[in-house]
């Protein structure tokens, strides 16, 4: 209900606001849509001639002369609820102590409107709502769960940044999902920060809960994406060596041509003159290292190529800072075009984009495929991150007394199994290889670290002894249940064989020997070269 004093004119498009549901908002903005569009055609009539009218504004705006008289009465509360505890509720609402009350009842009202000059009567019966203490006091609720949420990410972090504390281990990780997470804990600070500052009186809880976002994100999660940044530089300039070699190549064959076809048409250009009796020949063109006259260009110093990426610690800070913030204030500029979009354009939009940020798994994905790792994520950061970003879309969209009201939909519970689902690849990556999904042709030749050892193999025993120490722990490795061609189709074997590693000298290992004197020391190479061989 709008109130406005009498005699004066309100718009009609002020009907949107009321609208309680999306379908009658549609609804009402379709009539909207048909009348204005019946005004714009009369107003082009205007214009070329065909008839007159008043001010445009005056036919699609209404004014108000009648006269209301409204009743309102509170949904009786039960006679269970004493007198005593209810005013025990209300003082802690006014002015929280910290003391333990009743149950808020829950809380309806009846409505009668009634206008005596205009004969309209309007009625509204057990309209439920909320009042503004719990209003608060469930945007406390919240502001605190954010909060805590944020310091539980912020502690996984560091748990993932312990995790990788070599270049080995941190070029297992891919900058892509790292990125995702912060770009998305960015927003989310900036909600709540907006919310704060527009809202007084949730202005220090949501305040509070911004800080801990903004700290996960300024000072761990870009901290973190400048190391992934600087340790996989020589990927990046290895890949663009790569692409310009092969630019170079692509060139070079097509230069010999060239040359062959200029050397002949300089040796065939001599012709007889005059029946044979002299010749013209046409000289071979000038190099391109001699000046006029003969004289050979200076030499000078070549200055050194200018790539990209520079060994600056600051030029890298500038470049990742500069990228992301572009990044933030362009899908600000989208984030407000969606805003003032209709309903189902702003449903589309925000599933597009919740699909795209709940995606932050799947760089991991490619990254193991593409580089044949594993590993590279703390189970725990994996699982923690999993669950804790999705408490705040599951409570606004699943849960039905949210915050802000809205209706719970089913779309939630898909973006929580797509977001299972890519938990579920990367420990199956763990578990059977990062490339057990991708078929064995469209795959490179890559050397199998647990091979079906014979019995005969100098490494699996002799005289039918199948029990060797690992080249590490010098433990015994039991090979027996793994060896043989019986084993070669049983899964059961193929799983057991990832018990143990065998590097191409032939020494055997534990695979968690092994893949933890990697995490230790930068490449296996160095190990078997160094160390072990």
């Amino acid at each position: 209900m709008w109130g406005i004093p009498e005699e004066t004119r309100m718009p009609i498009w002020r009907i949107l606001d009321l609208m309680p549901t999306n379908a009658s908002f549609e609804l009402a903005a379709a009539a909207l849509k048909e009348q204005y569009q019946n005004r714009i055609k009369t107003v082009e009539n205007i214009i070329a001639g065909y008839g007159s009218l008043d001010y445009p504004e005056a036919a699609i705006s209404e004014t108000s002369s009648c006269h209301y008289q409204m009743y309102m009465q509170l949904g009786a509360i039960g006679p269970s609820v004493r007198s005593s505890a209810l005013k025990d509720l209300e003082r802690e609402w006014a002015s929280p102590q910290g003391i333990s009350t009743i149950k808020a009842p829950h809380l309806n009202s009846t409505l009668f409107v009634y206008s005596p000059n205009c004969r309209l009567t309007l009625a509204v019966k057990k309209a439920e709502g909320m009042k503004r203490e719990k209003f608060y006091s469930k945007a406390v609720n919240y502001a605190g769960m954010a909060g805590t949420l944020a310091f539980i990410q912020v502690f996984l972090l560091v748990r993932q940044m312990e995790y990788t504390p070599t270049p080995s281990s941190v070029a297992k990780v891919s900058y892509w999902t790292i990125a995702l997470q912060v770009f998305a804990d960015s927003y989310l600070c900036m909600l709540h920060l907006t919310t704060g500052v527009l809202v007084d009186f949730l202005f220090i809880p949501f305040v509070a809960a911004s800080f801990f976002s903004f700290v996960l994100v300024a000072i761990f999660g870009m901290r973190y994406m400048l190391v992934i940044w600087r340790i996989q530089r020589p990927e990046r300039r290895g890949r663009r060596n790569q692409a310009a070699a092969a630019a170079a190549a692509a060139a070079a064959t097509t230069t010999p041509a060239t040359t062959t076809a200029t050397t002949t048409a300089t040796a065939t250009a001599t012709s007889s003159v005059n029946g044979g009796d002299s010749t013209a020949t046409v000289a071979p063109p000038r190099p391109t290292d001699t000046m006029p006259g003969g004289l050979p260009l200076p030499v000078t110093a070549a200055r050194p190529a200018t790539t990209e990426d520079t060994d600056s610690p600051r030029s890298d800070l500038q470049a990742l800072y500069g990228r992301f913030y572009w990044m933030v204030v362009i899908s600000m500029i989208v984030l407000y075009k969606i805003v003032i979009s209709s309903t189902r354009v702003q449903n589309f939009m925000i599933s597009i984009c919740a699909f795209w940020l709940y995606s932050f798994w799947v760089p991991q994905i490619v990254r193991n495929v593409t580089r044949g790792s594993k590993r590279g994520l703390h189970l725990g950061y994996m699982l923690g991150m999993s669950v804790t970003r999705l408490v705040v879309p599951i409570y606004f969209y699943g849960c039905p007394q949210n915050l802000m009201g809205n209706e719970p939909t089913p779309w939630v519970w898909g973006l929580a199994l797509w977001v299972a689902l890519q938990v579920g690849v990367l420990l199956l990556q763990d578990w059977l290889g990062p490339r057990f999904f991708v078929p064995k042709k469209y795959l490179p030749p890559i050397y199998d670290y647990h091979p079906i050892l014979p019995g005969t193999d100098q490494e699996s025993g002799h005289g039918g002894h199948t029990h060797q120490d690992c080249a590490i722990c010098l433990l015994p490795i039991d090979t027996a249940s793994h060896s043989g061609t019986a084993r070669l189709s049983s899964v059961v074997g193929s799983l057991g064989r990832l018990n143990y590693m065998m590097t191409p000298c032939g020494h055997l290992f534990h695979t968690d020997c092994l893949e933890r004197v990697c995490i230790v020391i930068v490449s296996l190479h160095l190990v078997l070269n160094s160390q072990l061989c």
